[in-house]
């Protein structure tokens, strides 16, 4: 019998880990958006939609980011797709929190 050669995986980890990391962006800007209305002004791109513009755009670009640099660092490697599922899905519940209103609201700037 022959050995069966696996096909590397890093690709597809790296597409993963790289869209937990763009929500989990999206959890932080939201929470110090809302903290911050100085950081809010520096996010609105678009005056119509406030600092929304800003908060997706800027979370794009790290997805961006950490998928291209993880796609050329992870491509030819062989990895446990669990444990990318699993950083994923931690990343994932950062950004959940992050946007879930009865959280970002605790750090609410007054007025």
């Amino acid at each position: 019998m022959q050995a069966r050669e696996t096909e590397p995986n890093g690709g597809i980890v790296a597409a993963t880990i790289a869209a937990g990391a763009g929500c989990a962006a999206l959890g932080i800007i939201t929470v110090a958006s809302a903290a911050s209305s100085e950081f809010a002004d520096l996010l609105t791109l678009y005056a119509p939609s406030g600092p929304l513009t800003g908060k997706a755009t800027v979370s794009s670009i790290i997805y961006l980011i950490v998928w291209i640099n993880l796609h050329f660092r992870l491509r030819d490697r062989e990895l446990s797709l669990s444990r990318g599922f699993l950083l994923t899905m931690f990343l994932l519940t950062i950004g959940l929190v992050g946007t879930f209103p009865p959280i970002y609201q605790l750090f609410q700037r007054a007025g």
